[in-house]
């Protein structure tokens, strides 16, 4: 079949044959469109500008940003290689954020450039306001507050080296860097979250602080080097100079290095706070708002409705770009700075390793080794943009009537009339345009480009990209623009490629109900009728295909592949294919805990096992879930209840979080969620919509009602995964033990890293900043070292979840040489030609887990029963139980139940693993 592939592709070709006739009549039809429009489709490679668009629909857009504008010369410049771009994007970015308030106004519109000045006017007079009586009298106050600070000891405690270190600060970074820094922060988050454009301000204090504090690192060292180089010319160049040569005769360097470098989570809060309260004070920009969230009272903070429009600012920094290089690789003691600048990995990010370390956490993950290997894998794989779906995005977003992105390609005008409703969904809408924007800016720049993206790990070992907008961890717009870079080792397509090629072209429209073989034939019969509806007839297509798909440009992106593969197959050409296909596992949460407590019957249910006799079917764990509840309401005494048709999507939520130990009060509140509330007067009534019930009319649901809706939803459930409870309760004996000898939870995943589960409780104060006499207090949490027991106690079961579903991944990239590769936490993307290669992978890596080296529970057990030992210290043996003796009470050491050590399940397990069709799909 392969030579047929490669040497034989004409219309009466063997693979072909497989397309009924009528389907190959069409083709020649699209063909013909194709050749009429001058579209070379069949002579197409990857490196080729030729497109599977009408050629005469495809304008060139403008690259917008200024920065952008500059990083774009810099790629476009054929004179230099692919290193030193990447050095000279760095340093450019780098510079230019010191810069940015400055660069902006220059670069700006007359009535934006205006804001901006006057703006800077209020920030640079209040930062004076500050600086000014400690530079009077040749720096007399600065000198006395200096010798007040008692510097011999560096202590986060001490008011006066609190204040110093944020004097410090801003006279080395100088007002204008200041004022950059600290108005890009802002903006960024606020762009960043996806909270309708508003942040909280407690984060943006703390993130403004840390992030002044590591740029005036870096300023330190750049004056340092500057004064070094006795170069008049350098050194006239640098504004602050003067300002840094008058701190020099007051301190030494390595004292002023010491003291910026070791700063805390207070010195962050000092000079954050002060900007902040500048912002506040001395300008309308900001918006602040009391929220009310869990019984927390907290300040939120927006861009005032009077300036997001006019400024209309777009911020990306290096950290959201992709690399021209393969990133650097962690050392030998863990640190880890992909970038080519260690400054860059260092200011931009809040850790320079390649766990983020959880801040409520007080210990490290330790034994990471496995973990190095994956980061490093996953950052050596190359992509490049997908140009025909680019082209497209580009004719979708300059059309005002989009219905790929109904209405997302226009920015939403904020008015003072609105209501707080309309107004917190304008937002929302703004910053949903504004990632579309920046991610849509970025794929142009990098059009031509091969690039690579930078990942990280949370504590768990689950991987990260750090962009945020060009990110295969995106949303399905980013997912779409993106292709594994083309690599002389690539083979061409092959019928089993092809036949996965199809499969999720079916994922994509929604046949996830079909076999396997049925899917493969859906696309067979559909996708050159969809391509063909896609050219001819944009209003039917628009109308009868969008509104079914979930991932529209993703589809998109697949059927253009898989057309482009049927005209290359018809006139005989090889097909090299790039398009990333991404499988993921069904309910992968229960995958693991079926597979932990031997649970045969879940493991059936979530497509983990297939049977010697189970059909070849997908099954749909949620739907089952649905007919449990349905069967549960349909018993209940309350009339209301009754009239529920519960689908799928009402308990996806709950199904999903079961896993991680969901409480009966969670279940209740995801409830909520899937209903609109009406009020009448005081009166709160939840509607159920009339798709929704089963005389198809609307239905009204007061409070009651829909609390006993949660209960007979989490009851239901629950008490049909009996294996699940049971491991539960054995859990919660285990750490209760633990948590009461005041120890943390401590456990090595399969892939051998250390986590050790700590979280702190904290000390939360009521601070303001000492350096302006009007900043108002705020209370500030300051992590401790006492453990925060409940939070252990609940979070343990999803971070233990989400542990073993990252092995998976550190596991299967053990196994992998050079497949291209990305993983989402529990979905896996390769090309089409390795997706066989990569099931098979992540199925062993799978049984590796729980079957074929050892009981994963049985290990975890063991260990966790070391560690009691190693604490405690009085132990008894009654009736044959053994007991520990914690302040003067017994508790009973818990043992494995069991049915979770039943070693004849082991080769069920194995072989049903191995023979699943639809494991990952």
């Amino acid at each position: 079949m392969s030579a047929v592939l490669k040497n034989n592709h004409t219309a009466e070709g063997k693979y072909l044959e497989s397309f009924s006739s009528e389907r190959v009549l069409q083709l020649e039809s699209v063909i013909k469109h194709i050749k009429g429009n001058s579209i070379n489709l069949s002579d197409a490679t990857e490196d080729s500008e030729s497109k599977i668009l009408d050629d005469k629909r495809i304008e060139k857009f403008k690259i917008e940003g200024p920065l952008m504008l500059k990083i774009n010369n810099i790629i476009q410049d054929p004179t230099l290689d692919n290193y030193t771009k990447q050095v000279a994007i760095e340093k450019l970015s780098l510079e230019y954020d010191l810069n940015w308030f400055t660069n902006e106004m220059k670069n700006s519109l007359e009535a934006r450039s205006v804001i901006l000045h006057d703006i800077y006017r209020s920030l640079d007079t209040g930062l004076k306001y500050i600086t000014l009586p400690y530079t009077k009298n040749n720096w007399f106050k600065f000198g006395k507050l200096i010798d007040k600070s008692g510097l011999e000891n560096i202590d986060s405690n001490n008011k006066d080296q609190i204040k110093l270190k944020s004097l410090l600060v801003i006279f080395i970074l100088g007002n204008d860097n200041i004022i950059s820094t600290s108005f890009k922060t802002i903006i960024e988050l606020i762009n960043k979250s996806d909270d309708a454009m508003k942040a909280n301000r407690t984060e943006l204090v703390f993130n403004m602080g840390n992030k002044l504090f590591k740029f005036a690192n870096y300023k330190l060292n750049k004056l340092h080097n500057v004064l070094d180089s006795k170069d008049n010319g350098e050194i006239n160049k640098v504004k602050e100079i003067d300002q840094f040569n008058q701190i020099l005769k007051l301190l030494p360097y390595d004292k002023i290095f010491e003291i910026i470098n070791g700063y805390s989570e207070t010195d962050k809060f000092e000079i954050g706070d002060t900007v902040m309260n500048i912002l506040e004070t001395k300008t309308s920009l900001i918006d602040r708002k009391l929220v009310t969230q869990l019984k927390n009272r907290e300040v939120f903070i927006s861009i005032s409705e009077d300036y997001i429009k006019k400024l209309n600012i777009s911020c990306i920094d290096v950290t959201q770009l992709p690399m021209l290089v393969i990133p650097n690789k962690p050392d030998v003691n863990g640190k880890y700075l992909p970038y080519i600048h260690g400054e860059i990995s260092h200011i931009y990010n809040t850790f320079d390793s390649v766990v983020k370390h959880k801040h409520d956490l007080r210990d490290q993950v330790e034994n990471q080794y496995v973990l190095n290997h994956t980061i490093n894998y996953l950052n050596k794989t190359a992509f490049t943009i997908n140009k025909d779906v680019l082209d497209f995005i580009l004719l979708e977003w300059y059309n005002e009537n989009s219905k790929f992105f109904n209405g997302l390609n226009k920015e939403q005008v904020i008015s003072k009339s609105d209501s707080e409703e309309i107004r917190n969904s304008k937002q929302s809408h703004n910053s949903k345009y504004w990632r579309y924007s920046n991610t849509i800016n970025i794929a142009k720049v990098y059009r031509n480009s091969i690039f690579y993206l930078p990942t990280f790990a949370d504590f768990r070992g689950r991987v990260y990209t750090l962009t945020q907008y060009l990110s295969y961890q995106g949303d399905d717009l980013c997912r779409s623009l993106l292709l594994f870079a083309n690599d002389k080792e690539n083979e061409p397509l092959s019928e089993k490629g092809f036949d996965y090629l199809l499969f999720y072209l079916a994922n994509l429209y929604g046949k996830t109900n079909l076999s396997y073989e049925d899917r493969i034939q859906w696309s067979k019969e559909n996708v050159i009728t969809l391509y063909d509806m896609f050219l001819n007839d944009t209003d039917k297509f628009d109308s009868e295909v969008l509104p079914k798909l979930k991932e529209p440009f993703q589809f998109i992106s697949i059927m253009f592949a898989t057309v482009r593969c049927l005209v290359l197959l018809y006139n005989g050409k090889e097909v090299i294919l790039n398009n990333p296909i991404l499988f993921d596992a069904s309910c992968n949460g229960l995958q693991h805990l079926s597979a932990m407590t031997r649970e045969v019957d879940i493991a059936v249910k979530t497509n983990l096992v297939s049977l010697p006799d189970s059909p070849e079917m997908r099954n749909d764990f949620y739907l089952y879930a649905a007919t449990l509840v349905q069967a549960e309401l349909d018993k209940c005494d309350n009339d209301n209840l009754k009239q529920i048709n519960i689908s799928r999507e009402i308990v996806k939520k709950t199904v999903m979080t079961i896993p991680y130990n969901i409480t009966l009060f969670g279940v209740k509140e995801q409830m909520k969620e899937h209903f609109e509330v009406y009020k009448e007067g005081k009166k709160i009534f939840y509607k159920v919509e009339a798709r929704l019930t089963k005389n198809s009319e609307p239905l009204y649901l007061i409070p009651n009602e829909l609390n006993k809706l949660g209960t007979i939803v989490y009851e239901a459930l629950i008490h049909n995964l009996p294996s699940l409870r049971v491991l539960s309760e054995y859990l919660e004996e285990l750490l209760t033990i633990l948590l009461k000898l005041n120890e943390p939870v401590i456990w090595i995943t399969p892939s051998g890293l250390k986590i050790s589960l700590s979280n702190v409780k904290y000390d939360h104060i009521r601070s303001s900043s000492s350096l302006l006499p009007y900043g108002k207090p705020v209370t500030i949490s300051i992590p401790t070292q006492i453990l925060n027991t409940r939070r252990i106690k609940t979070s343990f079961m999803p971070n233990l979840v989400h542990s073993l579903d990252a092995s998976n991944i550190h596991l299967l990239c053990e196994n992998l040489t050079n497949q291209p590769l990305y993983t989402i936490h529990d979905c896996f993307a390769t090309t089409p030609n390795n997706m066989e290669f990569i099931e098979s992978s992540v199925k062993n890596a799978f049984i590796k887990i729980y079957f074929s080296s050892g009981n994963y529970l049985e290990k975890m057990h063991q260990n966790m029963m070391d560690q009691i030992k190693s604490y405690a210290t009085e132990f008894s043996t009654i009736d044959g139980k053994e007991y520990v003796t914690i302040d003067n009470k017994d508790y009973l050491l818990p043992t494995l139940p069991k049915s979770f050590v039943n070693k004849e399940m082991v080769d069920i397990f194995i072989k049903g693993i191995q023979k699943s069709k639809f494991f990952i799909s």
